[in-house]
C-alpha cells in the first residue's frame, strides 16, 4: 500500500498491507479499499493463506485514514472450514456504522446450496452478520458478474440503519 495526502501528486513509499507480509506462503491477489469518509478505512482481499484449504477472503481496517492497519483477518466466518474457493472482494459502507463486502465463491455452504460460482455476502452492523448466499451466478460467462456484487454491495447499504435486505436473483 502507499498512502497520499496531496490527492495523488505524491506518495509513501510502499510497504505491505498485510501483516504477516514477511513470513505467509500464500498469494494475496484483487485488493478492493473503500472509506467512509471518517476515517475509517477497510481493504478487503483474496488469499491463500493457511486458513483453509481453499482460496478465502481478509480483511484489514484503518482508523487513521490508512497510516496504520490491523492485523489480517478473515472476512468470513467460515473461513476455516469452508472448501469453496473466494475471490473478487468489493466492500462499501453507508458512510455511518454499516460495512457490507461481496464476494464471489464455490463453497456449497455444506451442501446445502450448488458448488457453482455463487456471491456472497457479509454485513457488519445491525441487525446482519456473519454470511448469506446473494445472487446466484449459474452462469459464469455472464458479463460483469463481478460488477453485480458491487451493484448488490451498493444496494444493500443504500438500505441504511432500516435493515439488511437481500433478494436472490438467478442468471443465465
Amino acid at each position: 500500500m502507499a498512502r497520499s495526502t496531496d490527492k495523488g501528486a505524491t506518495w509513501t513509499a510502499a510497504a505491505p498491507l498485510n501483516s504477516n507480509a514477511a513470513t505467509d506462503s500464500g498469494g494475496d491477489e484483487y485488493p478492493q479499499v473503500t472509506t467512509d469518509g471518517a476515517g475509517h478505512w477497510v481493504a478487503v482481499w483474496t488469499s491463500w493463506d493457511a486458513i483453509g484449504t481453499d482460496w478465502d477472503i481478509l480483511v484489514s481496517r484503518s482508523t487513521d485514514n490508512g497510516v496504520t492497519w490491523t492485523a489480517r483477518a478473515a472476512l468470513n466466518t467460515n473461513a476455516a472450514t469452508d472448501s469453496g474457493n473466494d475471490y473478487g472482494p468489493q466492500a462499501t459502507t453507508d458512510g455511518g456504522s454499516n460495512w457490507v463486502a461481496v464476494w464471489s465463491s464455490t463453497e456449497n455452504l455444506g451442501g446445502t446450496i450448488g458448488g457453482d460460482s455463487d456471491i456472497f455476502y457479509a454485513t457488519e452492523g445491525p441487525p446482519v452478520g456473519g454470511i448469506a448466499e446473494l445472487l446466484d451466478v449459474s452462469d459464469s460467462s455472464a458479463p460483469n458478474y463481478i460488477a453485480l456484487a458491487g451493484l448488490a454491495a451498493a444496494a444493500l447499504v443504500a438500505l441504511g440503519a432500516g435493515g439488511w435486505y437481500a433478494r436472490r436473483r438467478w442468471l443465465g
